[in-house]
C-alpha cells in the first residue's frame, strides 16, 4: 500500500520541486504543531516562507536555526 505524500518520513524530490509541493509539506508541518510549543515563531516562520519561495532548500532552512 503506497503511503500518501503527507504521511511520509522524508518527502519525495517531487514534492519539493514546486511551490506548490512545498506549500503542502509547510501547512502539513504547522497543522501537526498547531497550539503546541513546537508551533514556528515568527523568525522561523518566515524561514519556512522563504522555503516555499524557493529561496531556501530545507537544509539552509535548519542552518539558520542551528
Amino acid at each position: 500500500m503506497k503511503t500518501p505524500d503527507s504521511l511520509q518520513a522524508e518527502p519525495s524530490a517531487s514534492v519539493l520541486a514546486t511551490a506548490q509541493g512545498r506549500q503542502r509539506l509547510v501547512m502539513t508541518a504547522l497543522r501537526l504543531t498547531e497550539n503546541t510549543a513546537l508551533a514556528p515563531q515568527a523568525y522561523e516562520r518566515a524561514l519556512l516562507d522563504r522555503f516555499v519561495a524557493g529561496e531556501l532548500t530545507i537544509d539552509e532552512v535548519l542552518q539558520h536555526l542551528g
